[in-house]
């Protein structure tokens, strides 16, 4: 990691202790203080720490409430790091999920603590407002921040984590990127935020063609991952709508720039490489 992580804009005023913790924590992790498990390890300590099983009491919190305040957290840094910083992010989560822990609930439902990554996703999705531009800030930041979003994203959806429901954000930036119309001054941000998830995770894209395939369609999915406009198929990812998809870059790489052009293309390419690794 050799791009500086820094996360002062972080911290103000109104800052808590226990958010002053968890960026301590994530601090000493980009300034090579501590490796991903380590950072893990201590983030379940504080999480013991902190919280009352039983959610009572005046200086402890409810499991809920620690995990909003970590999950909030997390979001945040990732948008302030430079994306060769997103792995070892990840690689934090993927170590949190092999700490043997209890079951929280999580509006009804009994979720592992730390395998499951209960409200991780709904915490997520939350934030899932394309770039935003804070009063001050320029549209070049909101933007880096969005990119960098969506790379975290599509880095743990490579590592199949399709339970954690981040199919479904890949479905919606692809859908939105090359299955609609796109103004042209929008068209680098969705090209690039493209890119990260066929970077990232479109093997894993790729392979859940065969499921999906095989399964029954139901509603939820039908709205959820409904196609755009210019698509006329199912909700799936199968060969035709990747085929859509890998189609469109293709147009887009042609017809557009060359910040435009370079990014649409290297995706079609890594598109290419994964169906030839397959066929192997």
């Amino acid at each position: 990691m050799d791009e500086v992580v820094d996360l002062a804009s972080l911290e103000n005023e109104t800052t808590t202790e226990l958010e002053r913790k968890i960026i301590k924590i994530f601090r000493s992790l980009f300034d090579g203080d501590l490796i991903p498990e380590d950072v893990a390890r201590k983030i379940d300590g504080l999480c013991s720490d902190t919280v009352l099983p039983n959610g009572e009491g005046d200086e402890k919190i409810t499991t809920e409430t620690f995990l909003w305040n970590l999950w909030t957290l997390v979001n945040q840094i990732v948008q302030e790091c430079p994306t060769s910083n997103l792995d070892s992010i990840v690689e934090v989560l993927q170590h949190l999920r092999g700490i043997s822990s209890r079951d929280v609930d999580q509006w009804g439902i009994s979720r592992s603590l730390w395998k499951d990554l209960p409200f991780f996703a709904a915490y997520l999705r939350d934030d899932w407002q394309g770039p935003v531009e804070f009063e001050g800030e320029s549209k070049d930041l909101a933007v880096k921040r969005w990119i960098r979003l969506n790379s975290f994203a599509a880095r743990m959806l490579g590592r199949s984590w399709t339970d954690l429901g981040l199919l479904h954000f890949a479905i919606w930036e692809l859908r939105d990127t090359l299955e609609e119309d796109v103004d042209e001054e929008d068209l680098l941000t969705r090209i690039a935020v493209a890119f990260e998830w066929i970077q990232h995770a479109g093997s894993v894209l790729f392979d859940s063609i065969s499921s999906w395939t095989s399964a029954v369609e139901t509603p939820r999915e039908d709205v959820s991952m409904k196609p755009g406009s210019l698509y006329k198929g199912n909700s799936r990812v199968t060969l035709e709508r990747w085929g859509f998809w890998k189609q469109r870059l293709r147009e887009i790489g042609i017809k557009h720039d060359e910040n435009v052009s370079t990014q649409a293309l290297a995706a079609v390419s890594v598109m290419a490489a994964i169906e030839e690794s397959i066929q192997q």
